[in-house]
């Protein structure tokens, strides 16, 4: 008497007595082949997409020229990447990275003495 597992007979009720069993299907094994760093050096890296800060930059207590700032800060980082918002006599600046000194500086309409 032949005894068959229960997906031996899982297998032969849906496929018929001819279907082959788990142990005559060859499964190739699972690759795990990871390039060495010589192949890993040479593939092209992507170029990282600047991502804008999660909180805007507040420029306050200046005379900016709002266009200029906007205008310099799409040149710099792209037209999609950067916003900017006036309120409450303040400038909310949202760019891929904090603005410096002398880029505010260019942009200043009034310089204070």
């Amino acid at each position: 008497m032949k005894f068959f597992s229960r997906q031996q007979k899982l297998s032969y009720a849906r496929n018929g007595p001819n279907s082959p069993t788990s142990s005559q299907i060859a499964i190739p094994p699972r690759s795990s082949h990871t390039p060495p760093p010589s192949e890993i050096a040479r593939l092209p890296r992507p170029e990282p997409i600047p991502q804008a800060p999660r909180e805007p930059q507040i420029i306050q207590d200046r005379y900016i020229d709002g266009d200029k700032l906007l205008a310099m800060c799409q040149k710099r980082y792209g037209i999609e990447n950067c916003r900017l918002k006036y309120k409450n006599e303040r400038y909310y600046l949202q760019a891929p990275e904090l603005i410096g000194e002398d880029i505010l500086q260019q942009c200043e309409t009034y310089s204070k003495s």
